[in-house]
């Protein structure tokens, strides 16, 4: 399938006006060929269908042999979480590597939650608003190094991974690490996301949103908008993104107005109570309590509560502002 993708457009969506879709008919003409370099030899990767961290588990034996590891489920999350709001820095100096991940004030709590579950790393802060998880020392770098190496999913954080982990078996090669770390061979496995593990969980905490909006129609009562949106830049991620019409057999990609950005999107309540399954049984973290107003905000409008008369109405169209507040800086 990697040679097909279906996409909607954005001009094609309000052209058709479908407000609230619970259903979504497509067609030939939905489905379009992505090109070469899109594709990019997906097709002849080893077919390895899950994560593997057995050479992480190894080294972290040896560098924290008093430590707990941190568990699989954790370590899924985590690169979901990762590939969404995650960042290797290539410094310009031969022997400098690092990796941050970046966070409003307000989700610091889940650099705290990386770190205790990961045993290393540091948190710092950086202006008013802005919380980072940094990893720097060569040795926890190269326990980063292995987490992700070969369990990556996203094409483009293959690529610039790759060019992060050669840097470093470059500099390996100089003879200047410490005994405990050595040359990581490169893994890219034909990883898809999958409604059996926590990855889905990490990446809709890092590039998720939960939303519902409240219209008032020409006959005096409200409307609802139902969305679960997934966002990511670039094409050659497209058919990553693609895969979840396939997981969750409902929903459409939208092209955004901004140069090469795409969204997944499940609109209507009948099509977004089918994720509920998945969530509720792989716990969110950043979005956790959006998720939860969310789907209780679902269930009175499936009651019919915002039809009772108009003061209930507005109520609940309040509620829907409370589902995703407002940060510390008003952003």
């Amino acid at each position: 399938w990697w040679n097909k993708i279906i996409l909607i457009s954005l001009v094609f969506y309000i052209k058709n006006n479908k407000d609230n879709i619970d259903e979504l008919e497509l067609n030939d003409k939905d489905i379009i060929d992505i090109p070469d370099e899109i594709i990019n030899n997906e097709n002849n990767k080893n077919n390895i269908k899950n994560f593997n961290y057995k050479d992480f588990y190894k080294a972290f034996e040896k560098i924290y042999p008093n430590k707990e590891k941190p568990s699989k489920d954790f370590l899924n999350w985590f690169i979901g979480f990762f590939e969404g709001d995650g960042s290797i820095i290539n410094f310009s100096r031969a022997n400098s590597f690092g990796l941050v991940i970046t966070q409003h004030r307000d989700n610091v709590d889940v650099l705290h939650y990386i770190k205790d579950n990961l045993g290393y790393g540091i948190i710092t802060k950086q202006g008013k608003y802005i919380d980072r998880y940094i990893v720097q020392g060569i040795d926890d770098y190269y326990l980063m190094l292995l987490i992700l190496n070969g369990n990556l999913i996203l094409p483009y954080r293959k690529k610039v991974f790759k060019t992060s982990l050669d840097k470093f078996n470059k500099w390996l090669s100089t003879g200047n690490s410490t005994i405990r770390v050595s040359y990581i061979e490169y893994k890219d496995y034909n990883l898809l996301p999958k409604l059996n593990n926590h990855w889905i969980s990490g990446f809709t905490d890092a590039e998720g949103c939960f939303t519902i909006s409240m219209l008032l129609s020409k006959t005096g009562t409200y409307r609802h908008r139902i969305k679960f949106i997934l966002s990511q830049k670039h094409a050659i991620n497209l058919p990553i993104l693609s895969h979840f019409l396939l997981l969750f057999k409902v929903g459409y990609i939208e092209p955004h107005s901004n140069k090469d950005n795409y969204s997944y999107i499940i609109s209507g309540l009948k099509n977004n109570k089918l994720i509920y399954d998945y969530f509720d049984n792989y716990k969110l973290i950043t979005k956790k309590d959006s998720y939860n107003k969310w789907k209780a905000l679902i269930k009175k409008l499936e009651d019919k509560e915002h039809l009772l008369n108009h003061e209930k109405a507005l109520e609940l169209k309040f509620e829907t502002k409370l589902i995703n507040p407002k940060k510390g800086n008003g952003k």
